[in-house]
């Protein structure tokens, strides 16, 4: 009987091990490529923003609005 409750307990504490394993192998992860990826999302901002000046005004009026998306996604990943 204390066999089975024994083996139990081992697989419950190896799954719990094994989650929190990932997860902060997810959250350093993220630490660590955060600072590239928003790096590359800011070059691409300046390039987008430079590209809107070649652009006639109904095109830049639709380009503004995907301008907004991409700074609101940058700060909700921040």
């Amino acid at each position: 009987m204390n066999d089975i409750k024994s083996k139990k307990n081992l697989n419950c504490k190896s799954i719990n091990f094994i989650k929190t394993h990932l997860i902060i192998r997810f959250v350093l992860g993220l630490i660590i490529w955060f600072s590239f990826i928003f790096n590359y999302l800011i070059v691409f901002l300046k390039k987008f923003e430079f590209i809107e000046s070649i652009f006639l005004k109904e095109e830049l009026i639709a380009l503004i609005k995907y301008k907004y998306l991409i700074y609101t996604l940058i700060i909700i990943l921040s």
